[in-house]
């Protein structure tokens, strides 16, 4: 498979040890100041601050566990597909026919759409060049489909508005109603000729 890689996704650094040791001050911390209660000179009572700590320290946790669930995620755009990982480590393949759209999320994230779903590759760091080059990919194919092919007249499709038209002003040429001149310039209008 001789392919072009257009742009590779950049992971974004982790920042899983920083999460941790805040996560791990927060618990120590929090006890000590919520022995301090005692302390009635403080402005904010030690046990509010304590539970502050707390709190933090779970959300800590929370970006830690989020981080190690996007650690391997990664995009690869090329001139016939877009691969990569996502999370959970699940491999994807896509072909670029089977891309409908692409868009950018939350947690520097790239959406790809498919008939079968969308499919999310987060904790890129140049999430907006990846989208650029793959919309960028899609207007070319989309441009390419809008350009005229020259039919022959023996290949002209009538679709069933026209045919049923066509029909309609035969009867009013069979009747009388409508000269052959006027038949004829419709049926050219109709069939595009």
């Amino acid at each position: 498979m001789d392919e072009k890689i257009i742009i590779e996704g950049r992971k974004g650094k982790a920042h899983t040890v920083r999460w941790a040791i805040l996560a791990v001050s927060g618990f120590v911390i929090s006890p000590i100041l919520f022995s301090l209660d005692f302390v009635e000179w403080m402005i904010i009572p030690p046990a509010w601050i304590s539970i502050v700590c707390l709190l933090l320290s779970v959300f800590s946790i929370i970006m830690m566990i989020v981080e190690l669930l996007y650690k391997n995620v990664s995009i690869v755009v090329t001139d016939k597909r877009v691969y990569g990982t996502t999370a959970w480590g699940r491999r994807v393949d896509l072909p670029l026919d089977m891309i409908s759209a692409v868009g950018t999320s939350a947690m520097n994230g790239i959406t790809v759409s498919t008939p079968s779903g969308v499919i999310k590759f987060k904790h890129i760091t140049n999430d907006n060049s990846v989208h650029s080059a793959i919309s960028k990919i899609l207007l070319e194919r989309q441009e390419k489909a809008k350009v005229p092919t020259t039919a022959s007249p023996a290949q002209t499709v009538v679709n069933p508005t026209s045919a049923e038209e066509l029909k309609q002003f035969k009867e009013l040429l069979d009747s009388g109603v409508i000269t052959q001149e006027e038949f004829d310039a419709k049926k050219k209008q109709l069939l595009g000729l």
